[in-house]
């Protein structure tokens, strides 16, 4: 097909792409569904920064198309679905913090029914190994303890290392920005670029460090769900047996909520 290429060209140059590096997440995804971190896409890779000398660092990379109504257009959809997971994350929080396995009632027919009784059947069991009746933990708890504590170490890495944003607009690299924890910045401007292009980038760097709190967010939603079934069930040391439970159910949770999405347009151009 001689119109292959340049129909991939133009692809390239319509469509977005938003990948996170330097970061191992469980299973090779984004929890929250936002970011690709699997592997950058080629056309972005090719236009990478300088790769750096020590581990890469968290990275957020935003490959954007080249117009700059079809790029704002782009970062206002990905805005928009970090704000919707966001409001994912605190229903996840507020279903923890009502979730009583003393008093459990809900309808078989309601959207986080699964979920919920996975929940229940998992806090029932650690309640029984508590007092010596059941069998300690089971090896798929223990896989998914252990990937939790992954998932808290890179939380830990976003929190002790500095994020990068790196924006490319139509295969040309727009900037990079630096950001520490204390909120003190750098960026680089490593050609001159349009004045239409350096909101995109500010807008980047805004949706990229809203990413990195909300995951945060969901490591401590997590932790201080498993404490809070700790004491509503009465489980001795139960903060880490639980842990594995609270965890898939919030995944869980986020899977399912994000499946009711509304369609995320890009505004002005579909």
């Amino acid at each position: 097909d001689g119109d292959q290429p340049a129909r991939l060209a133009h692809t390239l140059m319509d469509a977005a792409h938003f990948a996170l590096t330097g970061i191992a997440l469980p299973d090779g995804e984004d929890p929250l569904g936002l970011w690709d971190v699997a592997a950058p896409s080629p056309a972005l890779e090719a236009v990478a920064f300088s790769a750096p000398a020590a581990p890469e660092p968290p990275t957020w990379r935003i490959a954007l198309p080249g117009d700059a109504a079809q790029a704002a257009a782009w970062l206002h959809r990905q805005q928009r679905a970090l704000d919707l997971a966001q409001s994912d994350l605190a229903r996840a929080e507020s279903e923890l913090r009502r979730f009583d396995p003393g008093a459990f009632s809900f309808s078989p027919t309601e959207r986080l029914a699964q979920p919920k009784t996975a929940l229940h059947r998992a806090v029932l069991a650690q309640s029984a190994v508590a007092f010596g009746r059941a069998p300690a933990e089971s090896e798929d708890d223990a896989s998914t303890r252990r990937q939790f504590e992954g998932f808290v170490a890179q939380v830990q890495r976003m929190v002790a290392q500095y994020a990068r944003i790196e924006t490319v607009c139509g295969g040309t690299p727009i900037a990079q920005t630096t950001v520490g924890w204390t909120g003190n910045f750098t960026t680089r401007w490593p050609v001159a670029a349009p004045s239409t292009h350096i909101p995109l980038h500010r807008q980047a760097v805004q949706t990229a460090l809203g990413s990195r709190l909300a995951l945060i967010r969901l490591a401590a939603i997590v932790a201080g769900g498993a404490v809070g079934l700790t004491v509503k069930a009465a489980v001795p040391g139960g903060q880490l047996l639980l842990l594995p439970a609270v965890w898939r159910f919030a995944r869980d949770v986020l899977k399912e909520l994000r499946t009711a999405w509304p369609a995320l347009q890009l505004p002005g151009i579909n």
